[in-house]
């Protein structure tokens, strides 16, 4: 048992939530436990606030770290803080890359979800998000309706993050052009990758909440399993890599849990902290 844990940062997909994207009945039971404990429950997601709060009520967690730690909420929904989004400039920088590679680009406005590609990848694109749709409706898996445009019909001046998705080799030759020095980059998966302004992290995110809490940073635990989770696992006095979470996650983390598939980060905190 780990006594001297005040605040727990947690990641949604991959982590705390199994992989058709919903959280257990044992995964609600924990959360509710901990808050009843005292202990403060971050939910770290790439997520907007409002995709995060489609499956966790507010009774359940403490704050929310959304868009990778740029938006920081209270359970409430109301903003605490917010770093700077990426710009038209930036946008254009980056969304001009879809005429080299095949890939959809995913965007939000705060309130749902947009996804572009290519003209000339429209067509495969569209099939591609079909067949998905009919093998998640076939195994009864949620799965929300995604309808991609062509790039000529967006135009987009300011967003909290673009998403790239594709297959991990074409992602890895697009990121060679990406300057890290002028954005935050993460691979949440190998086939999808978000960009953002530089500065923008989950730990950063959990540094602030832990100090707003009057935590010491060492008194904190984070679970997560993309390389968006590195900076929160490197930085808590607890780091936790789940057991599908990518080889440099694992590199990074203090310890291992078992896959989201097992309920690893629900049975962590299980055998850790309650």
């Amino acid at each position: 048992m780990r006594k001297n844990i005040k605040l727990i940062a947690l990641d949604m997909d991959g982590t705390l939530l199994h992989n058709h994207g919903t959280l257990s009945k044992e995964g609600m039971d924990v959360l509710a436990k901990l808050r009843a404990k005292g202990i403060r429950v971050v939910i770290a997601s790439g997520r907007p606030f409002y995709s995060i709060t489609r499956i966790l009520p507010d009774t359940l967690f403490d704050y929310a770290a959304c868009a990778n730690g740029q938006d920081i909420y209270d359970a409430k929904g109301n903003l605490l803080s917010h770093k700077e989004d990426l710009g038209e400039m930036e946008i254009k920088e980056l969304m001009r890359y879809l005429y080299q590679y095949p890939m959809v680009l995913s965007y939000s406005d705060g309130e749902q979800f947009y996804h572009t590609c290519s003209p000339a990848y429209h067509i495969f694109a569209t099939v591609l998000s079909t067949a998905r749709r009919v093998y998640h409706k076939m195994r009864g898996v949620p799965f929300y309706r995604e309808t991609i445009t062509p790039l000529s019909r967006n135009h987009l001046t300011t967003t909290s993050k673009l998403c790239f998705a594709g297959s991990p080799k074409t992602l890895r030759k697009f990121m060679q052009h990406v300057n890290t020095k002028k954005y935050s980059a993460f691979f949440v998966s190998p086939g999808w990758l978000e960009i953002q302004t530089f500065g923008v992290s989950k730990g950063e995110a959990l540094k602030q909440i832990a100090g707003m809490e009057g935590i010491d940073i060492s008194e904190t635990a984070a679970i997560g399993d993309g390389e968006n989770d590195i900076p929160m696992i490197q930085i808590a006095g607890t780091g936790v890599a789940m057991g599908n979470a990518m080889n440099s996650v694992k590199a990074c983390a203090d310890e291992i849990a078992l896959p989201n598939s097992k309920d690893g980060a629900v049975q962590w905190i299980m055998d850790n902290l309650l």
